[in-house]
């Protein structure tokens, strides 16, 4: 846990391209290439992002945090080559839902105990900017308290924070309730929708299907 009070930004509001502007982009890639945690919306939802996952493991493994799992966010496919396997037809459909509110469990490259890498290519232009900026793929975060909630409101970010993050960038008119990102898994040719969010079940149901009837001879 680090030793003092983080540091604040605070933008007002995004612009029309929903970018935030290159000094706040540029503040936040050097906290990140310094190995440091910040907070900030990933599209509309407060999230801890890192380089190092092992770093949010480490700072948020206990109470009074829940860490709603640890996503790799991504800007473009090639940074999703590197990470994980799919197939034509798995591709066709993350392009149907990417950019997007949804994460999606996939088949991992690496070698580990559980090959599985849960992954998201944001929507928002400010998300994508900052990982773009970083150059590499961000590690994150959804932390949640008080029976599972999204901590939202700018004086609750700040209160459960300030002592355990480097950087907090509150967006003020994001500072508002939202649901979270929709989970799913479509590791061995099928669809497991994990948690259902942001986009309904009936709707990623739908992309996930659509042509599929096509490829039955």
């Amino acid at each position: 846990m680090q030793s003092k009070n983080a540091e604040v930004l605070t933008i007002k509001r995004l612009k029309k391209d929903g970018s935030a502007g290159r000094d706040a982009v540029e503040k936040i890639s050097g906290y990140l290439s310094d190995n440091h945690i910040v907070l900030v919306p990933i599209d509309n939802v407060y999230c801890v992002v890192s380089l190092s996952e092992e770093i949010i493991i480490s700072r948020f493994g206990k109470e009074p945090f829940y860490c709603n799992n640890n996503v790799k966010l991504i800007s473009s496919y090639k940074m999703l080559n590197g990470l994980a396997e799919y197939s034509k037809s798995d591709y066709d459909f993350l392009n149907r839902i990417w950019p997007g509110e949804v994460t999606v469990a996939l088949k991992g490259r690496r070698i580990k105990k559980e090959n599985i890498e849960l992954i998201r290519f944001p929507k928002n232009k400010f998300s994508l900017d900052i990982i773009e900026r970083a150059g590499t793929i961000i590690q994150s975060a959804i932390l949640l308290f008080d029976n599972h909630n999204v901590v939202y409101k700018k004086r609750d970010i700040i209160k459960y924070f300030k002592e355990s993050v480097d950087l907090i960038v509150i967006v003020d008119e994001l500072c508002k309730k939202h649901p979270l990102p929709t989970y799913i898994d479509i590791r061995n040719n099928s669809l497991n929708i994990l948690q259902e969010g942001k986009i309904s079940a009936e709707e990623i149901k739908s992309l996930y299907f659509l042509g599929k009837a096509d490829d039955v001879v």
